[in-house]
């Protein structure tokens, strides 16, 4: 009987142990926004474009430029010159 007894508390003792170690679960963090850059201005390079039935093609050697001339968040508005 005291053997039942001592195994009773053994194991409400490990029951306890093991339930103040624990650690609280750690708060998620918001995931972090990243920072919209500002792209206003006159932007240029080399042009490639998109034909469909044909693919990308490197109109090599041609020049493009954007003139960015408004910018909210992530639209943009502009043209190409």
């Amino acid at each position: 009987m005291k053997a039942i007894l001592y195994a009773g508390i053994l194991v409400m003792l490990a029951m306890l142990v093991c339930g103040c170690t624990t650690t609280p679960p750690s708060e998620e963090k918001p995931p972090r926004t990243q920072k919209i850059p500002n792209l206003l201005g006159n932007w240029s390079g080399t042009m490639t474009g998109y034909t469909e039935g044909k693919g990308f093609i490197d109109y090599s050697g041609t020049q493009i430029t954007m003139m960015v001339t408004g910018q909210k968040d992530r639209i943009f508005t502009g043209k190409f010159v």
